[in-house]
């Protein structure tokens, strides 16, 4: 199991580069600060759509901005996957809509929300080599 650690990470950005080198990390579209040294430092990287925090603070995710962005990095040798964007407490259709319309060429992982059934984790698990488990509303 590869530990991804959340940036950006705090401190001096010196010292962000020291702590990030040789690992993995997690890159959140809201706070893409410290993309750059994830980009040079880190064996791997993936992106999260910060569907849980743009939830908290009552909006939606920006799914067209979120898709250009992954565009514009996947192909960068770090890039692992990228989170599929999801509605943190909407229903199964919904986040099944949001991922039936990912690009197939972007490498996604899609999100099982602890309130959705287990029928839907099953068929993810089929369709899919991994799958992210997420918060519920």
């Amino acid at each position: 199991m590869i530990h991804y650690h959340g940036t950006p990470v705090g401190g001096k950005r010196e010292d962000a580069a020291k702590f990030l080198a040789g690992r993995h990390a997690l890159v959140p579209f809201p706070r893409k600060d410290d993309l750059g040294i994830v980009a040079d430092a880190c064996k791997s990287f993936v992106f999260d759509n910060g569907a849980f925090t743009v939830w908290k603070k009552g909006g939606q995710v920006d799914v067209d901005g979120y898709t250009r962005w992954v565009e514009d990095w996947h192909r960068h040798p770090g890039f692992t996957w990228a989170l599929i964007p999801d509605v943190i407490d909407g229903d199964e259709e919904a986040n099944d809509d949001l991922v039936r319309q990912w690009p197939e060429e972007l490498r996604g992982v899609p999100v099982w929300h602890l309130h959705e059934s287990t029928e839907r984790l099953q068929q993810l698990a089929r369709c899919w080599r991994t799958v992210a488990l997420g918060s519920s509303g």
